[in-house]
């Protein structure tokens, strides 16, 4: 046991000079007596040695010898060498059998992964039952992955029937004890969607804080909505905007189209379109399929970065073949302008109904129908049906949609003229700065103070401002 100990005198410099290479060797040497905390050690400095196929199998073998000797944490680590195959060939068989006998000396995060072999049927015959009993002892044990792998099963109804109250009070022990994961999720059964019996808007905000406070960075988004849009809290751009660039900065690439969105918008930051398409391109590059209708949209604008639709162009395209609504829609823009494609408005409709297909909720598609009805592209022209997709897209929030609902009321076109409507969508569609709708109210308005009837029309055009 002494030479154990100068080996650990050595490594850390305590009362002697610092020598890892001499602590080495005094930890073989005891390892090589049968000292399990020895070769613990030397298994940990092959880990922090490097990443090689050699530090590897170095780290499993001196991990194997202390295991062999009983030392727990050692079997533990070997049973997650077998499991995911550092150092030797992967075995699950072998795994099982090593958590297992770490588990039955009490080490709770071997019951956790041992539970979850059961479940899974790895290295061991599926057993729910099993897995839920490994989960319970690591749970009361204080295993915080416990904890939260039962939430997620009373959730999700995994191997059990579903329960929001169990798995609520399941991830509330585990946000208690000090879990990130249980203090995000927690939240989440507090919020909208969660548990139905347990809606807290304010408590949520405060474990969304706690789990941002202690790294989660999903939560550090879902904060930074919070902020944004008053949810259990004050509205607070500069918050906001510190938390959404917080969880971009841990990793969330969800988060990547939200700070864009910030920083096109000038919200909580200073308005930089170049900044936004910065985090809407590192958005598309890890995969985010939305982020190519965005990178799209902002470089067919052009506005603060330069136009350029021929890029514009293949990053619908790309969103497209994903089946993305935004991406679908404006490809079918570019059909219907004939811009960098020969103009073909068959295909813009096709794209439209496609785009309102894979999302039947989304405005400037039911936007874009309406024209195809309207003007005829590769159908019979009927302005009654336009009119009626019209006002769908404009009751989607579509203000192209309210502009058009507004030009067939105030001309009569496919619906009764009505002038009282009319002029109130067309005010709904200025108010979301719709130029068509502007420019309609400015001609208006000297026509209204000399009493006369409303008169003259528009070129209904394709989906801009979404």
């Amino acid at each position: 046991m002494g030479m154990y100990w100068f080996g650990i005198a050595l490594y850390h410099g305590r009362g002697v000079d610092q020598s890892h290479a001499d602590a080495e060797v005094w930890w073989r040497r005891s390892a090589e007596a049968g000292n399990a905390d020895a070769a613990h050690e030397l298994g940990v400095m092959a880990v922090l040695a490097g990443d090689s196929p050699a530090d590897k199998a170095q780290a499993f073998k001196w991990y194997g010898r202390a295991a062999e000797l009983g030392h727990v944490q050692s079997m533990f680590k070997v049973a997650l060498r077998y499991k995911n195959a550092q150092g030797v060939e992967e075995d699950f068989v072998q795994a099982a059998a090593w958590y297992r006998r770490a588990a039955d000396l009490g080490h709770a995060d071997a019951m956790t992964n041992l539970g979850v072999l059961y479940l899974t049927g790895c290295g061991v015959e599926e057993d729910v039952n099993e897995a839920f009993a490994w989960y319970k002892r690591a749970a009361a044990g204080g295993s915080l992955p416990a904890m939260t792998n039962l939430a997620a099963a009373a959730r999700d109804g995994i191997g059990r029937d579903q329960s929001a109250a169990e798995a609520t009070d399941w991830y509330r022990k585990a946000a208690e004890a000090g879990s990130a994961k249980g203090m995000y999720n927690l939240a989440l059964q507090l919020s909208p969607g969660g548990d139905p019996d347990a809606q807290d808007r304010q408590e949520a905000v405060r474990w969304f804080q706690a789990a941002s406070e202690a790294g989660h960075a999903q939560a550090m988004r879902e904060l930074g909505d919070a902020y944004r849009f008053g949810l259990g809290v004050a509205e607070d751009p500069t918050q906001a905007f510190h938390w959404m660039n917080a969880s971009v900065e841990a990793g969330d690439r969800s988060a990547l189209i939200k700070l864009g969105f910030f920083h096109d918008a000038g919200y909580g930051t200073e308005q930089d379109p170049v900044a936004a398409l910065r985090y809407w391109c590192e958005a598309a590059d890890a995969g985010e399929v939305f982020a190519y209708a965005l990178v799209g949209r902002a470089l067919s604008d052009g506005e603060g970065i330069g136009q350029d639709r021929a890029k514009a162009l293949r990053w619908y395209q790309l969103g497209a073949e994903e089946e993305n609504a935004w991406a679908l829609s404006d490809l079918a823009e570019f059909y219907a302008e004939g811009w960098e494609v020969e103009a073909d408005p068959e295909e813009a409709l096709r794209l439209y109904r496609r785009a309102h297909e894979v999302d039947p909720e989304y405005g400037c598609a039911m936007h874009g129908i309406g024209l195809g009805h309207l003007h005829g592209w590769g159908i019979r022209a009927n302005a009654r049906y336009a009119t009626a997709w019209f006002r769908r897209a404009a009751s989607a929030d579509c203000d192209e949609g309210m502009f058009e609902l507004a030009q067939s009321l105030r001309h009569g076109r496919g619906t009764p003229a009505n002038l009282d409507q009319a002029m109130a969508w067309y005010l709904k569609a200025a108010e979301k700065e719709n130029e068509d709708a502007l420019a309609v109210l400015a001609e208006l308005e000297p026509a209204a103070a000399e009493s006369e009837p409303l008169t003259g029309g528009g070129v209904p055009r394709a989906p801009r401002d979404r």
